[in-house]
């Protein structure tokens, strides 16, 4: 990961940690499309933030956090591995697989 790559990452975790607890609640189990230290939106899958943070971010920096009602970082290996899965092409097989688990 680049150092331009990483601070943008840790802008907008730094950023996505400021949000008021309500917010949080309300927006509990989506994804939070990050860019600059500013949430663009909030996605239901995510898979659905990642394709908004394409489209929407031609320089591809943008991060996505999974709102839950207390905030969790997985460290720089999470940002990664997302990042990866979604441009490699892999991302379906580990979303099918996540599903699968989900509804057993």
């Amino acid at each position: 990961m680049t150092d331009r790559v990483q601070a943008e990452v840790d802008a907008n975790f730094e950023a996505f940690q400021e949000m008021p607890p309500e917010l949080h609640k309300r927006e509990a189990d989506r994804w939070a499309l990050m860019r600059h230290g500013e949430c663009v939106g909030f996605f239901d899958t995510l898979r659905d933030a990642h394709v908004a943070g394409e489209a929407l971010c031609e320089d591809g920096l943008y991060s996505v956090q999974q709102v839950t009602a207390a905030v969790v970082d997985f460290g720089w290996f999470s940002h990664a591995l997302h990042q990866w899965r979604v441009r490699s092409g892999h991302w379906r097989d580990s979303t099918s697989r996540a599903s699968a688990r989900r509804r057993d």
